[in-house]
């Protein structure tokens, strides 16, 4: 009996071409001739795919239309089995030349990214969650500078909310702590140290009436702001998956002197 060779292997394989709408979120190289993008798709939710490298004209622009958080539209020679994909044919769907011309913004995409990458690892396709990322970059791009210092902590409690996890909030009253491992606040102490009390359970609580609309209303100084962001981390962290030693926090921390 001849057994099958690697090419009659190969020539078995079947290819199916997939328009895909995408958000890239990280390009790490892979070979002198490829680098790998890491992204969410609308069609096929998380997917890897590997990409041209270079040095030319082409590989320039490529590299400008995938930087974290951009979205694109492109083609995907989808074969059953593997887990890395061939991205083809891509082209920008919005323009973001408001958030990677201003340096705040920037990072804060970053910090977008690297919240995604590390929440959207698996799962299946998510329309809903597809339409908060994208909506939350065009408010992103086309917010004036003197109201972005709110957006990430408006943006991290809200992917809170689409997978699941956002916090009891109708249990707030003066005085309260917040248990964080029962989403709740209490009248009484918890017997563990996952807790916040005082000013801190009450900022945490201001969150929640936090909105892309009104978040510019709400005056936080650093402070207050980190500590936000540091007890949305730890919830995230306790309730559904590690993000809180991501790389680019450090960098949104000393961002916003008020």
């Amino acid at each position: 009996m001849n057994l099958p060779t690697g090419s009659d292997i190969h020539k078995c394989e079947s290819v199916m071409k997939t328009s895909v709408s995408l958000i890239a979120l990280r390009t790490i190289r892979h070979s002198d001739r490829s680098d790998i993008l890491s992204a969410y798709s609308r069609e096929l939710g998380p997917m890897s795919f590997t990409v041209p490298a270079g040095a030319g004209k082409e590989s320039v622009r490529r590299r400008a239309l995938l930087m974290p958080m951009s979205i694109v539209e492109g083609v995907a020679d989808v074969v059953a089995g593997r887990e890395l994909s061939r991205l083809s044919q891509i082209r920008p769907i919005v323009m973001l030349q408001g958030v990677y011309g201003n340096p705040a913004k920037n990072a804060i995409a970053l910090m977008m990214a690297d919240l995604l990458c590390a929440s959207l690892r698996q799962g299946q396709p998510d329309r809903a969650m597809w339409d908060y990322v994208c909506g939350s970059m065009r408010v992103l791009n086309d917010l004036p500078s003197s109201r972005v210092a709110n957006f990430h902590l408006v943006f991290i409690y809200g992917i809170g909310r689409m997978v699941g996890i956002e916090p009891d909030y109708s249990t707030y009253s003066a005085g309260c702590c917040f248990d964080m491992r029962e989403g709740r606040f209490c009248r009484s102490l918890p017997l563990h140290g996952d807790v916040l009390m005082g000013n801190d359970a009450r900022m945490v609580a201001t969150l929640s009436r936090m909105t892309y609309r009104n978040m510019h209303i709400v005056k936080l100084c650093r402070n207050d702001r980190n500590m936000i962001l540091d007890s949305m981390l730890r919830y995230i962290t306790i309730h559904y998956i590690p993000v809180d030693r991501l790389r680019s926090i450090d960098v949104v921390r000393e961002l916003f002197n008020s």
